[in-house]
């Protein structure tokens, strides 16, 4: 499955695991983000674990300004290819 099909998958889960309660929350709270599903951390890691660990996926991911890809990004990114250059 190529990347930006991996992406819509994971976006289509997020979609099924939607919090609006937590997600308002977390804007009140200052956590802001251009998209955030509310999905908890749980959700996150068993989506996660659908995945093998990728780094032109996590990296993807990253580049999303989407809470629950950025949490996601982290469990999927391969440590042998996490570079401190990158880590910025």
């Amino acid at each position: 499955m190529e990347i930006d099909e991996q992406l819509r998958d994971i976006k289509v889960q997020y979609r099924l695991y939607m919090n609006g309660i937590a997600s308002q929350s977390m804007h009140e709270k200052g956590l802001v983000y251009k998209l955030n599903f509310g999905v908890e951390l749980p959700r996150i890691k068993t989506v996660a674990a659908g995945y093998e660990k990728n780094h032109s996926l996590a990296q993807a991911l990253w580049k999303e300004d989407v809470r629950e890809s950025k949490i996601m990004a982290g469990l999927l990114q391969p440590v042998d290819s996490f570079y401190p250059e990158i880590a910025d």
